[in-house]
């Protein structure tokens, strides 16, 4: 029979009652950590996170402040009701963004019957070019005196909103009458859209924020009036700014605005986890920096706000 050595069992023993007790100890100091930091907090474990809105705040307020020339931000989250804005009630020259307000008075025309969309607008070509300062030489001004343009109402929209064509809206504005539009516009609640005072037209970027919201919440004339308009602005053709960088997800409808140092676009810009309005307007002597300045921002806001 073999003879039994008691001795690799004793090692074997004690090895294991050492184990044994180096997982207790380590499973008890665990417990105490965990404990420590229920009741004392996390200590230097975890750094701060700053949240989205503080981090949207703080880039919109600092490349506001390393931009030359003048800016307005007005950003909103629509479905969170978050707003960030710089600069909002400061007034612009408006360039081709009062064509958002002819396009409010025209639906209002059309939802009260007092025209249709088969109603013709027309305008004295050399008027239409003398507003818009387009021409200086008279002779070429008298030799075109009686040239005419004449558009249907419906047509003068399209044209007007999705290739910011100046003919359209200044006959459907004179059409109309700047006096009438501007009345709406301050019984709407836009009073900052101003287009009969010293200087107009003019706007600022909270008001054409309102307007964009209320369009977008069918609140604009009716319902019926708001889809129509938003089908407008979501068939824009200018596209250098808010849509340039974003997602083929995103839908953009927006209205762009430009004239010497002038750079707008305002916009309802729909994501995948909020839909958003973005008004961004500048007077700068940097306009096509403006433009990619407001392409790039448009992209960082929207990627910022879609990680909430």
């Amino acid at each position: 029979m073999p003879k039994f050595h008691p001795l690799p069992v004793l090692i074997f023993l004690i090895f294991s009652i050492v184990l044994i007790a180096v997982a207790s100890y380590v499973n008890q100091n665990a417990q105490n950590k965990n404990i420590k930091n229920f009741f004392h907090g996390s200590g230097n474990i975890f750094s701060p996170k700053e949240n989205t809105e503080e981090k949207i705040a703080k880039l919109i307020t600092n490349t506001i402040k390393s931009q030359s020339g003048r800016w307005a931000v007005y950003v909103k989250d629509l479905n969170r009701s978050q707003t960030y804005e710089i600069n909002t009630q400061e007034i612009f020259p408006s360039a081709s963004l009062y064509k958002l307000a002819v396009m409010y008075k025209t639906y209002d025309e059309l939802e009260n019957g007092r025209i249709q969309k088969d109603t013709s607008v027309s305008g004295n070509k050399t008027e239409l070019d003398s507003t818009l300062q387009g021409l200086q030489n008279k002779e070429e001004l008298n030799d075109r005196e009686q040239e005419v343009i004449s558009y249907n109402v419906s047509e003068a929209l399209r044209l007007m909103i999705t290739v910011s064509d100046n003919y359209s809206a200044l006959t459907l504005a004179q059409y109309l009458g700047w006096q009438q539009i501007d009345g709406l516009m301050e019984k709407e609640g836009f009073a900052n859209i101003d287009l009969v005072s010293q200087d107009s037209p003019t706007v600022s970027a909270k008001a054409v924020g309102d307007l964009l919201e209320k369009i977008y919440s069918n609140k604009a004339v009716s319902a019926n009036a708001s889809e129509e308009m938003k089908q407008l602005l979501f068939a824009q053709k200018i596209n250098d700014r808010i849509p340039e960088y974003l997602p083929n997800y995103a839908k953009v409808g927006h209205k762009t605005g430009e004239l010497d140092g002038v750079r707008h676009d305002a916009g309802i810009v729909y994501g995948k986890n909020s839909n958003y309005i973005f008004v961004f307007l500048t007077d700068t002597k940097d306009p096509i920096g403006a433009t990619e300045q407001i392409a790039q921002l448009a992209k960082t806001f929207f990627e910022e706000l879609e990680r909430q």
